[in-house]
């Protein structure tokens, strides 16, 4: 395995904070060894020698001290600050501010677990110095450590009930802990004492969307990005919930024409699937010109992991759809009205976007609403409000007795996303754990269905892929896994009064797996299953009448 330079560097930095520059030296040239030309090697190398050559030196009083570090600290100079340490031990041991600002360089590095030691020594001197306690419960959850975190911010917010930082903090700490509930109570806190505080705002979105409070989350949201135009994570957050909710389309535009223009991966992938949606074919091109150029530059691996993944997938899969559908979506209009086919579901609903097909003699055009990433599971739980929440809103903001198509359940029919490793960590048999799942998810649609008198059509999931990166035992479990999804789908469906498409039935070949005549990819249909699709509906339409 080759070197990592970027772990590498990381380490060094570490070596450099915790003042041992020889190991840290020792790490640069072994990154100069590899790659002679690397200039952040290069760079570092030089900052380390001349610090080792030349160490800084202290002014005479403590306040020139502090005024120092603040200064260098502005300027991130933190591996300075760090320098002074063993001076400021010496001449100044019983200066708290002094310390708080080297524990906060320290974490400013990484180094979280010296911070702590350093900000615990601070607060020995000075037990009711507030900006040490809020240190050290940031230090403390960076490290993981929760209960720790929020005594430290329970400290400061007692010592200053006004202190409004403590208490975003501590509402991060809650909200990184699953207790929703205090989060939002705390978040609330601490924008009553800071209203012009744009990630407070941003972060009770967040919060207000795990609860399943779809309409708070995007006004809170909203508010961010109207505090600061150029909080980047905030319009993320609110396109993404605007894709998903489309109601709230007109007002997330009027907020993106004030807001600074982004152009980040997540930003375009996000302007690329709104813009797929919504069938701009001049904007779908515009943003894959636009990605490609950044794929070229491999700018997608400065995401983090989890972006990556939504990211590259969504990418692929559009750019997938864009090239096998146009055939497609150039159909020329044949005079009848078209109405819309509305289909529902994570981004399997991108499959047949804006394409036609004959129902009861009618002319219809599919138009899509996604919900990222959900799964049948967050259906039949109670508890994934985020996930059946923004269903129910869509369901309701169609008009009533709409014709639906519902796709769920092959992101929990994957190896390792779904029913095995819940069956796995829960010790229950897949076959009872998949039954269950089902029933839960076929009560909440039907019930939204009895409630807005919609035509509903549940699509089961495709045949899958034999995959050449799994062994023949897991290919086998994937596609007993799918066919007892399938099978226990079509028992719960029959029992109620939605209809069924078996999209199995035609993509499968002899031994379960995917036929390949309708793949675009590893996972998701295209528009060449359409017709096999209008067939099926035709024929079983009476079985899916309004309820």
């Amino acid at each position: 395995m080759g070197l990592n330079v970027d772990r590498t560097l990381k380490a060094a930095k570490k070596l450099e904070a915790l003042n041992k520059l020889s190991e840290a030296v020792a790490l640069y040239r072994n990154i100069l060894d590899v790659y002679p030309k690397n200039q952040r090697a290069i760079t570092a190398l030089k900052k380390v020698r001349h610090a080792a050559n030349y160490p800084l030196s202290l002014p005479d009083s403590d306040g020139a001290v502090l005024k120092l570090l603040t200064s260098l600290f502005s300027q991130e100079k933190y591996q300075n600050i760090i320098e002074l340490r063993a001076q400021i031990a010496n001449q100044y041991p019983e200066s708290a501010p002094l310390f708080n600002i080297i524990g906060s360089a320290f974490a400013r590095l990484g180094a979280f677990d010296v911070a702590v030691t350093t900000f615990l020594y601070a607060l020995e001197r000075d037990p009711k110095n507030v900006n040490v306690h809020n240190n050290l419960g940031e230090s403390y959850g960076r490290l993981g450590n929760y209960q720790a975190a929020l005594t430290s911010f329970r400290n400061a917010t007692d010592l200053d009930p006004q202190f409004s930082k403590a208490f975003y903090n501590m509402a991060n700490t809650f909200f990184a802990l699953g207790d929703t509930a205090a989060a939002i109570d705390i978040y609330k806190k601490s924008i009553a004492l800071k209203p012009e505080f744009a990630p407070a705002s941003n972060n009770l979105g967040a919060a207000y969307l795990k609860a399943g409070q779809i309409s708070e989350a995007f006004e809170s949201f909203a508010r961010a990005l109207r505090l600061n135009p150029q909080h980047e994570e905030a319009f993320a957050n609110l396109y993404n919930l605007s894709i998903q909710c489309p109601w709230q389309r007109r007002e997330f535009l009027k907020l993106r024409k004030r807001a600074q223009p982004f152009s980040g991966i997540k930003a375009r992938i996000l302007a690329l699937i709104d813009a797929y949606i919504h069938e701009a074919s001049a904007s779908v091109e515009a943003e894959l010109s636009a990605l490609k150029l950044a794929e070229r530059r491999n700018a997608f691996n400065a995401l983090s992991a989890a972006d990556q993944i939504f990211c590259s997938a969504y990418y692929k899969l559009i750019q997938a759809l864009v090239a096998q559908n146009k055939g497609f979506l150039s159909n020329k209009p044949d005079g009848s009205e078209t109405r819309l086919i509305y289909h529902l579901g994570e981004s399997h609903c991108l499959s047949f976007a804006h394409l036609k097909l004959r129902l009861e003699g009618q002319m219809y055009k599919v138009q899509p609403m996604i919900s990222f990433g959900t799964k049948v599971f967050h259906l039949s739980d109670s508890a994934q409000r985020p996930f059946s929440e923004i269903l129910r809103a869509q369901l309701r903001h169609l008009p009533k007795r709409s014709k639906v198509m519902l796709s769920f359940g092959e992101i929990d029919c994957r190896l390792h996303e779904g029913f095995l490793a819940v069956a796995d960590a829960r010790d229950i048999e897949l076959k009872d754990l998949i039954a269950e799942t089902v029933a839960g998810y076929l009560r909440f649609v039907g019930g939204l269905a009895v409630e807005m008198q919609h035509q509903i059509f549940i699509l089961n999931v495709p045949a899958p892929l034999h995959s050449s990166k799994s062994s023949a035992a897991e290919n086998a479990s994937v596609a007993n896994i799918v066919h007892l999804f399938n099978q226990s789908l079509a028992y719960h469906v029959h029992q109620s009064d939605m209809g069924l498409v078996d999209m199995h039935k035609f993509t499968s070949d002899s031994e379960g797996f995917s036929n390949r005549g309708f793949h675009c990819d590893e996972s998701h249909l295209d528009g060449r299953a359409l017709q096999e699709i209008e067939r099926r509906l035709t024929r079983d339409c009476a079985g899916a009448n309004p309820v």
